[in-house]
């Protein structure tokens, strides 16, 4: 039996964990987890919310149900992810770089030699390369100014944008004023029964995320709401839900929304009261010149759009159609379109397209800037769990664009040897003209692959051997980005393994959920193992190591390791 069979929910002779996926889906599933024998034999849906009862509709009341009393059903990705816990491969102690960088050959060390060595470094790193030098890459590239020591520690900077949600965080700001994840513009899930029709563009929520959406999707579904996707794979949201699929080529959605305002202007079906009204002239205008052609003696038109996209003209023209005569319209695109190279044209293309039809800020509409996946119960101010630090004694300076990092480093020599000026290495890397140029000189991956998801791949390869240090923490010592550590630090699985507030928005020591309105704490499952920590224990043992660790953690710095828990 489990150890924690004296704190555990004993069913048929299982103990019974509750916990959260927090993936990177920006939700708050609630897992039921069977332990047996201190293995985990089963990830079940939360029981904790209307017990014993499988569908809520027709049982309890629809306000309860739009209110979100309903159970936080998770996905397949969520439900299968506990496999990984006893994969084979997984790597289970620290250890040391033993052959060239990019080989992939380690030697197992101590924890203690571990965080001895990667304290030095990062002395080193700031002594001899200066106060711009250390660059943390961690799981969510949402946190910009993420070295976790970095505040008191110095040598590090904050970073803009990111390769993940940059296609659409600025437009966002270029079309709508509205900054970063401005909730304002998101929409609660039951948003969409007030819809007319409901769009999916290259979503597959079914498959990647929580089952609160795909619920009211379908609650949508039974009320007659038509759902259309547009989408270059037959996936099983389309099998599931759709009325009807448009399939397109990939990476040329922009064409087919050029082309059906082209359909809009000259079939005079725009919505001139709401674009009067809510639309700056001059900009709509200079828009209007090019989807017409006037202004580059090209007309958009749906037939110019089928050479491009894939789509057949009539059905462009029919979709349009139906589009703006559907009002209110729910617009939901994917992350995906804003995931390539120019994705800020087909961002901005589908902002235009709900100001055009009058759907944005009113009830069932959209304003086509929820980026796929970022859909739930909204409140603010969210709810958050934070345990107290020092305050910070370095002012980090934003200084590089995110998913720059390894082009900064592959034309450092080039800044450094005077072939490029610091006003040009600026301009490549996203610093300030008149900034100090950051020196990166350790890198460390944290639970991610960049190495094998950021553009440029070569260069993030050539980078991450031309410098003075590299920490990986990761599941296999065969990915990518581990292949070329010095030091590679096994990762928890936090979601069984550890404890934790749930949610996106977290730091190791609280945090809350992005998108939900209640904050759900992890229970511990299962034990990690062997010699696997928590992302806060290894932090804080490098902070101790600093100096600095009173300031960083100073509720459990001095907490003896079998205490720590």
């Amino acid at each position: 039996m489990s150890s924690y069979s004296n704190t555990g929910k004993k069913l048929d002779g299982d103990v019974i964990r509750y916990t959260s996926c927090g993936y990177h889906c920006f939700r708050q599933c609630i897992f039921k987890v069977r332990v047996r024998d201190g293995v985990v034999v089963a990830v079940e849906p939360d029981d904790t919310i209307n017990p014993g009862i499988p569908r809520e509709d027709g049982i309890i009341s629809e306000e309860a149900i739009n209110q979100g009393l309903v159970q936080v059903r998770g996905c397949p990705k969520g439900y299968s992810q506990h496999w990984m816990l006893y994969d084979p491969k997984r790597i289970k102690y620290p250890m040391k770089r033993v052959g060239e960088r990019g080989e992939g050959k380690f030697e197992r060390i101590s924890w203690d030699e571990a965080l001895d060595t990667i304290a030095t470094k990062l002395v080193e790193t700031k002594k001899y390369f200066g106060n711009y030098s250390i660059m943390h890459q961690p799981y969510s590239q949402m946190h910009m100014c993420s070295f976790p020591l970095q505040w008191w520690f110095g040598g590090s900077f904050c970073a803009w944008g990111g390769h993940s949600a940059g296609g659409w965080l600025n437009p966002k700001e270029w079309v709508l004023g509205a900054p970063g994840f401005e909730s304002i513009l998101l929409q609660d899930e039951v948003n969409m029964l007030k819809s007319n029709l409901i769009v999916m563009w290259g979503r597959n929520f079914t498959t990647n995320l929580a089952g609160g959406v795909e619920y009211n999707i379908l609650r949508a579904k039974r009320q007659g709401i038509p759902i259309i996707f547009i989408e270059t794979r037959y996936t099983p949201s389309i099998e599931i839900f759709a009325d009807q699929w448009i399939p397109i080529r990939p990476t040329t959605d922009v064409a087919m929304m050029i082309a059906m305002a082209n359909v809009w202007f000259k079939e005079d079906l725009w919505d001139k009261e709401w674009a009067n009204k809510w639309i700056e002239p001059e900009g709509l205008k200079k828009w209007m010149a090019y989807v017409l052609g006037s202004s580059d003696g090209v007309d958009k038109t749906p037939q110019w759009a089928e050479t491009i996209c894939g789509v057949p003209a009539e059905t462009i023209i029919d979709f349009a159609r139906l589009y703006i005569r559907s009002k209110p319209v729910n617009l939901n695109i994917a992350y995906s379109t804003g995931r390539q190279f120019y994705g800020e044209n087909p961002s901005r293309a589908a902002m235009y397209l709900q100001a055009l039809s009058g759907n944005i800020g009113i009830p069932g509409g959209t304003a086509a800037a929820e980026m796929g996946l970022m859909i739930g119960r909204r409140i603010e101010p969210r709810p958050m769990v934070q345990i107290p630090r020092a305050p910070a004694t370095y002012p980090a300076p934003t200084m590089l664009l995110q998913w720059g990092w390894a082009r900064a480093i592959d034309l450092r020599p080039d800044y450094d040897s005077g072939k490029l000026s610091k006003e040009e290495y600026n301009a490549i890397i996203g610093n300030n003209t008149d900034n100090e140029p950051p020196n990166i000189q350790t890198v460390i991956l944290d639970g991610n692959n960049h190495v094998n998801n950021l553009p440029e791949v070569n260069k993030t390869i050539r980078g991450l051997k031309k410098i003075h240090f590299v920490l990986a923490v990761a599941q296999y010592a065969g990915l990518p980005s581990a292949r070329y550590a010095d030091i590679l630090l096994p990762q928890i699985y936090s979601a069984f393994e550890g404890r934790n507030i749930g949610g996106f928005g977290f730091t190791p020591f609280g945090g809350g959920c992005d998108i939900s309105n209640y904050i759900l704490y992890k229970q511990k499952c299962v034990d990690p193992p062997g010699e696997v920590k928590t992302q806060d224990w290894i932090w804080t043992q490098i902070a101790k190591r600093l100096g600095i660790g009173e300031k960083y953690n100073p509720l459990f710095v001095n907490l003896p390791d079998e205490q720590w828990e």
